[in-house]
């Protein structure tokens, strides 16, 4: 729906005084509508001053930074917790670790869909809520069934990772969201650094449990001054509940009281939301490709994240605690890509636009690089884990795994920001659902894969898997625009 129809007075200065702030959000584009697309206000999010705006990317990034470092402070600890709970199948080793990632999995249908229904802000405060409490949960667990319950509810309510993109496509304009793209992921990456690091010494001299009151005392630090600083930022929603305002205030001279001209069905507004993160896969091809092809470079990484811990244990007799410190490589890796798409996906937009289009394929040619430092990274790791070479060297390759998975997540969720708009958060839930499915299951091959072929010739078939996908970006680099413009793939919601 583009425009709310209101019987808004034709002049804004016969607006009553109550409404005048509020008419500073309402943009009258003809007689007695309002121009959901307008962002000329002062009061449209991607007008707020450049100091606040930064000020809840760095909120927002500090939640990120909590969720992942919630799912990596427990991964040294997990030889603890089965010994605790005596177990001896050490499938469940990557069940615990997965079982998050399947919850991170439905996470995107259910919060993507009700922050365009109810705005970004309520959302993001209630499943941060939930979050800490299903946290408190796990660290309660008297049993593994327990556990695991309560870690696949906490990556259900994992919002920042959905919502933030959202947010940066609310408050900036197209030409200046390379930065804060990159900028959101940042502290993000602080999880896979120190996550491991802290949570191997936290595990040995306190106990597992302590992992999750880590994790429980430090989002609600952060959750109280994002109740207090952060609005919202939903354009479409800013404007709603200006209207629901103005149909609240008392009539005024000659003008009636604005009114909406029909009642919304909220059922069906709910269905509608609920069915567009599909919608978006199903019809547009680039957006299901370059979801698809995102999760693939991840579930890469995932698979070396929860399986790293073991070899170095037993290969390397690597204590619990040292054994933290091995994360801190693939930690590094994401940062430095992290950096290079910030620097770089700004100027190129830029610079290959000009004074004509910006275009959202100018996102996409660091997917490629990406690519081929994965590629390097996987091959190099296997075969010097495989011959027990120096400990270091498979880590300079878990390096390069890292650099190549922010290469391959970054553009792709700048590529959807810039080319669904209000519908942002639908349309990176789709990337989130895939990284997330595909690094809940492609580890449970791991094990298998190591015994069956070793760590050498195992970490090449997933080398070349990641090699069999590198047409994608650039079929779309070069005729991306096509079909994201053609009549039968145009998503009408």
């Amino acid at each position: 729906m583009k425009c709310l129809d209101l019987a808004l007075p034709k002049d804004k200065d016969d607006l009553p005084k109550l409404e005048q702030s509020s008419a500073a959000i309402i943009s009258p584009t003809a007689e007695n509508t309002i121009d959901l697309n307008s962002n000329e206000d002062t009061a449209h999010p991607s007008n707020w001053s450049g100091r606040y705006k930064w000020t809840v990317i760095s909120l927002v990034g500090t939640m990120t930074m909590i969720d992942v470092f919630a799912t990596t402070i427990f991964l040294p600890a997990v030889p603890q917790i089965l010994r605790e709970f005596d177990s001896n199948d050490q499938l469940y080793s990557v069940i615990l670790v997965s079982i998050w990632e399947l919850g991170e999995g439905l996470g995107p249908f259910i919060i993507a869909p009700l922050s365009e229904i109810y705005g970004r802000l309520p959302v993001f405060h209630i499943a941060n809520l939930l979050f800490t409490i299903f946290t408190i949960g796990g660290a309660l667990s008297t049993n593994l069934s327990m556990l695991v319950t309560f870690r696949f509810l906490n990556g259900v309510t994992v919002a920042s990772l959905i919502l933030g993109p959202g947010m940066v496509g609310d408050m900036f304009t197209q030409n200046t969201r390379g930065r804060p793209m990159a900028a959101l992921n940042l502290p993000g990456l602080l999880g896979p650094l120190a996550g491991p690091f802290i949570g191997g010494y936290i595990a040995q001299v306190k106990g597992w449990r302590w992992t999750f009151w880590i994790i429980t005392i430090s989002i609600s630090i952060f959750q109280a001054p994002a109740l207090i600083i952060m609005r919202e930022s939903y354009w479409p929603r800013i404007l709603k509940s200006t209207s629901l305002k103005l149909q609240k205030a008392p009539p005024t001279g000659n003008f009636p009281r604005p009114e909406a001209s029909h009642e919304e069905d909220k059922k069906a507004l709910f269905r509608q939301a609920i069915i567009r993160p599909f919608q978006i896969l199903i019809f547009s091809p680039s957006a299901l490709l370059l979801s698809f092809y995102s999760a693939i470079g991840y579930s890469m990484l995932y698979i070396i994240l929860v399986t790293i811990n073991l070899i170095y244990e037993r290969a390397y007799g690597f204590s619990q605690g040292s054994a933290g410190l091995i994360y801190l490589a693939s930690g590094l890796g994401m940062i430095a890509g992290v950096i290079v798409c910030g620097l770089t996906s700004d100027w190129y937009l830029k610079r290959k636009s000009g004074t004509g289009e910006m275009k959202p394929e100018y996102r996409l040619p660091p997917l490629i690089l990406g690519d081929i430092a994965s590629v390097i990274g996987l091959v190099f790791y296997g075969w010097t884990a495989e011959y027990h070479c120096h400990w270091i060297l498979p880590l300079i390759g878990t390096f390069f795994v890292g650099f190549g998975t922010m290469l391959s997540i970054v553009p792709v969720d700048s590529y959807l920001v810039d080319a669904f708009a209000d519908y942002a958060a639908s349309a990176v839930s789709g990337g989130v659902f895939f990284r997330a499915i595909l690094g809940a299951l492609v580890p449970l091959a791991g094990p298998a894969l190591d015994a069956t072929l070793g760590l050498g010739w195992g970490s090449s078939v997933l080398a070349f898997t990641v090699l069999a996908f590198v047409p994608i970006p650039i079929i779309l680099i070069r005729y991306g625009e096509w079909l994201r413009k053609h009549k039968r793939f145009q998503v009408v919601f």
